[in-house]
Protein backbone atom coordinates (compact mmCIF):
# COMPACT_ATOMS: atom_id res chain seq x y z
CA UNK A 1 0.00 0.00 0.00
CA UNK A 2 1.61 4.02 -0.81
CA UNK A 3 2.26 5.75 1.58
CA UNK A 4 0.62 8.48 2.24
CA UNK A 5 2.55 12.35 2.34
CA UNK A 6 2.40 12.62 6.52
CA UNK A 7 3.66 8.89 6.40
CA UNK A 8 6.64 10.16 3.81
CA UNK A 9 7.38 13.73 6.33
CA UNK A 10 7.02 11.35 9.10
CA UNK A 11 10.13 9.37 7.87
CA UNK A 12 11.67 12.19 6.40
CA UNK A 13 11.57 14.20 10.08
CA UNK A 14 13.22 10.73 11.63
CA UNK A 15 16.26 9.99 8.99
CA UNK A 16 16.77 14.38 10.09
CA UNK A 17 16.37 13.83 13.04
CA UNK A 18 19.04 10.82 12.83
CA UNK A 19 21.36 13.27 10.78
CA UNK A 20 21.28 15.87 13.35
CA UNK A 21 22.38 13.49 16.35
CA UNK A 22 24.84 11.76 14.44
CA UNK A 23 26.48 15.21 13.08
CA UNK A 24 26.60 16.50 16.83
CA UNK A 25 28.16 13.40 18.72
CA UNK A 26 30.61 13.91 15.52
CA UNK A 27 31.45 17.98 15.93
CA UNK A 28 31.42 17.20 19.71
CA UNK A 29 33.94 13.80 19.77
CA UNK A 30 35.78 14.51 16.33
CA UNK A 31 36.14 18.38 16.11
CA UNK A 32 34.47 20.46 13.63
CA UNK A 33 37.10 20.85 11.21
CA UNK A 34 37.79 17.10 11.52
CA UNK A 35 34.10 15.83 10.72
CA UNK A 36 33.51 15.28 6.77
CA UNK A 37 29.98 15.08 5.12
CA UNK A 38 30.68 11.57 4.21
CA UNK A 39 31.53 10.01 7.70
CA UNK A 40 28.15 11.96 9.05
CA UNK A 41 26.63 9.99 6.46
CA UNK A 42 28.14 6.66 6.98
CA UNK A 43 27.77 6.80 10.79
CA UNK A 44 24.17 7.43 10.17
CA UNK A 45 23.68 5.04 7.61
CA UNK A 46 22.58 6.44 4.91
CA UNK A 47 24.32 7.58 1.30
CA UNK A 48 26.53 10.57 0.85
CA UNK A 49 24.14 11.92 -2.07
CA UNK A 50 21.03 11.17 0.26
CA UNK A 51 22.68 13.19 2.57
CA UNK A 52 22.33 16.10 0.67
CA UNK A 53 18.84 15.72 -0.16
CA UNK A 54 18.19 16.77 3.82
CA UNK A 55 21.01 19.42 4.20
CA UNK A 56 23.56 21.23 1.67
CA UNK A 57 26.56 21.22 3.93
CA UNK A 58 28.21 20.69 6.93
CA UNK A 59 28.10 24.42 7.70
CA UNK A 60 23.84 23.72 7.45
CA UNK A 61 24.53 21.03 9.87
CA UNK A 62 25.63 22.94 12.53
CA UNK A 63 23.60 26.26 12.01
CA UNK A 64 20.45 23.95 12.84
CA UNK A 65 22.24 22.50 15.93
CA UNK A 66 23.11 25.90 16.99
CA UNK A 67 19.34 27.42 16.42
CA UNK A 68 17.43 24.10 17.73
CA UNK A 69 19.30 24.78 20.85
CA UNK A 70 18.97 28.27 21.14
CA UNK A 71 15.35 28.47 20.42
CA UNK A 72 15.01 25.75 23.01
CA UNK A 73 16.76 27.75 25.66
CA UNK A 74 14.79 30.78 24.91
CA UNK A 75 11.76 28.99 25.29
CA UNK A 76 12.76 27.85 28.50
CA UNK A 77 13.86 31.02 29.71
CA UNK A 78 10.93 33.47 28.99
CA UNK A 79 8.32 30.61 28.76
CA UNK A 80 5.42 32.98 28.50
CA UNK A 81 7.33 35.05 25.68
CA UNK A 82 6.73 38.07 26.99
CA UNK A 83 10.00 39.47 26.60
CA UNK A 84 10.36 40.41 30.29
CA UNK A 85 12.84 38.02 33.03
CA UNK A 86 11.37 37.16 36.32
CA UNK A 87 13.14 35.65 39.47
CA UNK A 88 10.58 32.58 39.08
CA UNK A 89 11.84 32.38 35.36
CA UNK A 90 15.27 32.51 35.90
CA UNK A 91 14.91 29.97 38.85
CA UNK A 92 13.43 27.59 36.52
CA UNK A 93 15.99 28.77 33.57
CA UNK A 94 18.80 27.93 36.13
CA UNK A 95 17.40 24.13 36.92
CA UNK A 96 17.23 23.90 33.41
CA UNK A 97 20.49 24.75 32.45
CA UNK A 98 21.82 22.28 34.81
CA UNK A 99 19.64 19.09 33.82
CA UNK A 100 20.94 20.33 30.61
CA UNK A 101 24.91 20.12 31.91
CA UNK A 102 24.19 16.55 33.44
CA UNK A 103 22.33 15.08 30.56
CA UNK A 104 23.75 16.63 27.49
CA UNK A 105 27.08 16.86 27.50
CA UNK A 106 27.85 16.14 23.50
CA UNK A 107 26.00 20.09 23.02
CA UNK A 108 28.38 20.95 25.84
CA UNK A 109 30.98 19.98 24.68
CA UNK A 110 30.28 21.31 20.66
CA UNK A 111 29.72 24.49 23.18
CA UNK A 112 33.34 24.52 24.70
CA UNK A 113 34.70 23.80 20.97
CA UNK A 114 33.42 26.45 19.43
CA UNK A 115 33.65 29.21 21.68
CA UNK A 116 37.84 28.17 21.52
CA UNK A 117 37.66 28.06 18.04
CA UNK A 118 36.25 31.78 16.67
CA UNK A 119 37.60 30.60 13.22
CA UNK A 120 34.44 27.87 12.58
CA UNK A 121 32.30 30.24 13.66
CA UNK A 122 33.76 33.17 11.13
CA UNK A 123 33.35 30.07 8.63
CA UNK A 124 29.52 30.14 8.81
CA UNK A 125 29.33 33.23 6.87
CA UNK A 126 26.96 35.70 8.00
CA UNK A 127 25.64 33.44 11.04
CA UNK A 128 23.52 35.12 13.02
CA UNK A 129 20.80 33.92 15.75
CA UNK A 130 18.44 36.20 16.82
CA UNK A 131 17.73 34.66 19.89
CA UNK A 132 21.16 35.04 21.55
CA UNK A 133 20.02 38.94 20.95
CA UNK A 134 16.62 37.97 22.81
CA UNK A 135 18.09 36.45 25.66
CA UNK A 136 21.40 39.18 26.22
CA UNK A 137 18.48 41.71 26.23
CA UNK A 138 16.39 39.75 29.10
CA UNK A 139 19.80 39.04 30.94
CA UNK A 140 20.50 42.61 30.77
CA UNK A 141 17.23 43.75 32.12
CA UNK A 142 16.90 41.61 34.62
CA UNK A 143 20.12 42.07 36.07
CA UNK A 144 19.86 46.16 35.50
CA UNK A 145 16.43 45.96 38.06
CA UNK A 146 17.71 43.71 40.38
CA UNK A 147 21.68 45.25 40.78
CA UNK A 148 21.27 48.48 39.14
CA UNK A 149 24.38 50.28 40.88
CA UNK A 150 27.00 46.92 39.34
CA UNK A 151 24.78 45.08 37.11
CA UNK A 152 27.31 44.47 34.34
CA UNK A 153 29.89 42.88 36.83
CA UNK A 154 27.23 40.69 38.25
CA UNK A 155 26.49 39.42 35.14
CA UNK A 156 30.36 39.22 34.13
CA UNK A 157 30.34 36.72 37.33
CA UNK A 158 27.55 34.59 36.92
CA UNK A 159 28.61 34.30 33.38
CA UNK A 160 32.16 33.11 34.44
CA UNK A 161 30.87 31.13 37.08
CA UNK A 162 28.85 29.04 34.82
CA UNK A 163 31.29 28.93 32.09
CA UNK A 164 34.73 27.71 34.48
CA UNK A 165 32.03 25.49 36.12
CA UNK A 166 30.61 23.62 32.99
CA UNK A 167 33.69 23.24 31.23
CA UNK A 168 35.26 21.46 34.46
CA UNK A 169 31.70 19.48 34.48
CA UNK A 170 31.85 18.44 30.72
CA UNK A 171 35.17 17.02 31.09
CA UNK A 172 35.41 15.79 34.61
CA UNK A 173 31.48 14.86 35.49
CA UNK A 174 32.95 12.34 38.20
CA UNK A 175 34.45 14.92 40.26
CA UNK A 176 30.71 16.16 40.90
CA UNK A 177 28.18 13.83 41.98
CA UNK A 178 24.73 14.75 41.40
CA UNK A 179 24.50 15.64 44.99
CA UNK A 180 27.65 17.85 45.00
CA UNK A 181 25.81 19.37 41.21
CA UNK A 182 22.61 20.15 42.50
CA UNK A 183 23.91 21.73 46.02
CA UNK A 184 26.25 24.00 43.59
CA UNK A 185 23.01 24.84 41.54
CA UNK A 186 21.04 26.09 44.71
CA UNK A 187 24.42 27.87 45.73
CA UNK A 188 24.05 29.97 42.71
CA UNK A 189 20.58 30.58 43.17
CA UNK A 190 20.75 31.66 46.62
CA UNK A 191 23.97 34.86 45.23
CA UNK A 192 21.95 35.65 41.97
CA UNK A 193 19.18 35.58 42.37
CA UNK A 194 17.36 34.88 46.03
CA UNK A 195 19.73 37.18 47.63
CA UNK A 196 18.62 40.84 48.65
CA UNK A 197 22.27 41.87 48.73
CA UNK A 198 23.77 44.51 45.96
CA UNK A 199 26.97 42.43 45.51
Amino acid sequence: MPRTPEQFEKIREEKKKIILDTALELFANQGYAATSIKLIAEKAGISKGLMYNYFESKETLLRTILMQLMEEMLDMLDPNHDGMLEDDELLHFIDFVFEFFRTRREELKLYHQLSMQPEVMQSLQGFHVPQTENIIGMYTDYFSRKFPENASLVMIHLGAVMKGFSLQYVFCPEQFPDEMLYSFREYLKDIFIRTTDKH
